[in-house]
């Protein structure tokens, strides 16, 4: 690809589901024998998003000025490399509209891997944020009080109400200042994991570690590579660009490794076979059964079919390790939200107790 032909690849915005939809219809009339300018213009007035349909008009006055389709939609911002990709491939080959319909189906498939996530994260995020509002309930309002109850005690207190007493006091000497400190932590974190690239990295590389997480991550990424790969390899592009688009589309960066990995060494000759059986350390990642998928797919001539079968295959895969997740991670936060609840408990029976005791003493 010359420099002339150069995809920025560049997604600046996010626009979801109606971008989708977009690409869906676009494929039907550009395949009934609509024009690219009459088609895109049709969806102007439906468009809710200002920022879409400003893109979507400014795409249009680029294609009358001669500026091809998939230059004007890769300076938009709009789709991802993959997407680009595969409507140049498609302007360059004729096919545009079974491309489009194609692009189309690559957004349903990352929206539904993204479901996967979320799904799994929920009922976790639930549960952790209740425990977290209940703590923070407790500390505001319930420790100040037991504290004044606790100090006019005339009992030698246990270390857990001891430390309690301290929190409390803590609490509410500092509570402004505590308040105004968690406020501007949690700006501060907002805004690092969404502009700032290194700290989301950072922020994705510790959630991926935690138990069910790392393996439902490492499933979604093979499932997308192997769809992604077979639909680009289906629409005719090269294998050097399917990786480069694969390196581009993906935040996971152990993945991205691997795939600039083999897209260096498809492109010095190297087949996959010697790439995948070496033992470096980038390809670990992909167990032996993807492995011998590909380089079987690689030896009959059916690599396209081969990596559909990956993502067919890991898609399932996805389906049950996302469902098993929460199962996982339930009993974790259970015995979690169970320990502080024995630790409160103790130190604020503990004292009691010892008064009682001391007054059936007298």
């Amino acid at each position: 690809m010359n420099n002339k032909d150069k995809i920025i690849g560049k997604k600046k915005f996010g626009f979801g589901k109606e971008a989708e939809t977009l690409l869906e219809n676009l494929a039907m009339l550009v395949d009934s024998g609509a024009s690219l300018n009459s088609a895109l213009s049709s969806f102007v007035d439906d468009i809710k998003s200002p920022k879409l349909k400003k893109a979507i008009l400014k795409i249009i006055n680029q294609i009358s000025e001669g500026i091809p389709f998939w230059k004007a939609i890769d300076k938009s911002g709009i789709y991802s490399v993959s997407t680009v990709i595969l409507i140049k491939s498609g302007e360059d080959s004729g096919r545009l509209s079974e491309n489009l319909d194609l692009a189309a189906k690559q957004l349903q498939k990352n929206r539904l891997f993204k479901s996967h996530i979320q799904s799994a994260m929920l009922y976790p995020s639930l549960v952790l944020g209740l425990a977290i509002v209940v703590g923070l309930t407790i500390a505001w309002f319930i420790l100040p009080r037991l504290t004044t109850i606790f100090s006019g005690m005339n009992v030698e207190l246990p270390l857990p109400t001891r430390i309690l007493i301290s929190l409390g006091d803590f609490i509410q000497d500092n509570k402004y200042t505590i308040l105004i400190f968690t406020l501007v932590m949690s700006l501060l974190f907002f805004i690092l994991i969404v502009w700032v690239k290194i700290f989301r990295d950072f922020v994705f590389k510790i959630i991926r570690k935690a138990p069910g997480i790392n393996k439902l991550v490492k499933e979604i990424e093979i499932s997308r590579m192997g769809y992604i790969a077979g639909t680009l390899l289906e629409a005719g592009l090269p294998i050097e660009m399917v990786f480069i688009s694969l390196q581009e589309s993906t935040n996971d960066r152990a993945f991205k490794k691997l795939y600039s990995y083999l897209e260096n060494g498809i492109t010095q000759g190297e087949s996959f076979k010697t790439l995948l059986s070496t033992k470096n350390k980038k390809t670990k990642l992909l167990p032996n059964t993807v492995r011998s998928l590909i380089t079987t797919g690689e030896k009959s001539g059916y690599l396209s079919k081969s990596f559909l079968q990956i993502s067919k295959v890991y898609e399932e895969k996805v389906d049950t390790t996302s469902k098993n997740l929460s199962v996982i991670l339930e009993p974790i936060l259970l015995i979690s939200v169970w320990l502080i609840v024995v630790v409160l408990a103790l130190a604020i029976i503990l004292p009691i107790y010892s008064l009682i005791s001391n007054l059936n003493d007298i």
